[in-house]
């Protein structure tokens, strides 16, 4: 049986005729010293970050139809570097370098390959576990002294539109766009409503990809993240 990253690829090209964009949003963060990190907490993100990223780049430089878009998930805590996060902000900078990487390698196909590496978001993922005094010093940090949104990430994960055309600069352009996007899998902490496509009757908001099946020696299946900082 084909990985259910793989098996993607032909109904999205029986659907579309082609896969012209590819968004990497799947994530976890588990936080431990790098000294309190054991092999289990160490696999499970490369599982996801990292490999689970790798499957996806991949089959999308050899399937990505020329004129494509690619956009990975980074977090700006590869840069920031605070402690506990070791293993996460690792393979987050190993995403970001297969995304220079990936855009050097697909020279001549005018396909872009970007990543987005946010602060810190409101979500479950962020929240969970934090005294509202270190929340509160965390909002203060960014110029607009409030932490992000979701739709903060959806909008600039949405900016390009259309694969092969120049950015829209509609202030509606982001939303029109992201109506369009598929989601692949479990659904994503950001929504990515599907727009009824009279090539996929009854598959509104569903995926064509089959779902992926947790991994045995993991504790819990991999949840879908938008952002990870």
């Amino acid at each position: 049986m084909s990985p259910p990253w793989r098996a993607c690829s032909n109904p999205l090209k029986t659907a579309f005729g082609g896969v012209d964009v590819l968004i990497n949003n799947a994530g976890i963060m588990n936080l431990a010293t790098i000294a309190d990190s054991d092999d289990a907490l160490f696999d499970r993100h490369i599982a996801v970050n990292l490999k689970g990223t790798f499957n996806t780049l991949r089959e999308a430089a050899r399937r990505l139809r020329d004129g494509g878009r690619i956009v990975n998930l980074s977090s700006s805590i590869t840069s920031r570097l605070v402690p506990t996060y070791g293993v996460y902000a690792a393979t987050k900078a190993a995403v970001e370098a297969m995304t220079s990487i990936l855009a050097k390698e697909l020279r001549g196909r005018n396909i872009t390959v970007n990543a987005i590496a946010p602060g810190p978001i409101a979500t479950k993922l962020f929240l969970d576990g934090k005294p509202q005094e270190v929340i509160e010093g965390l909002s203060k940090l960014a110029p607009l002294e409030r932490l992000g949104q979701p739709q903060d990430i959806a909008d600039a994960v949405a900016l390009p539109r259309r694969p092969g055309r120049r950015l829209d600069q509609r202030p509606d352009a982001a939303r029109q766009w992201r109506d369009d996007l598929i989601p692949l899998g479990p659904a994503a902490e950001i929504p990515l409503p599907v727009r009824s496509h009279p090539l996929k009757e009854n598959r509104q908001g569903k995926s064509p990809c089959p779902s992926p099946s947790p991994s045995p020696s993991s504790s819990s299946p991999a949840p879908l993240r938008a952002s990870v900082s």
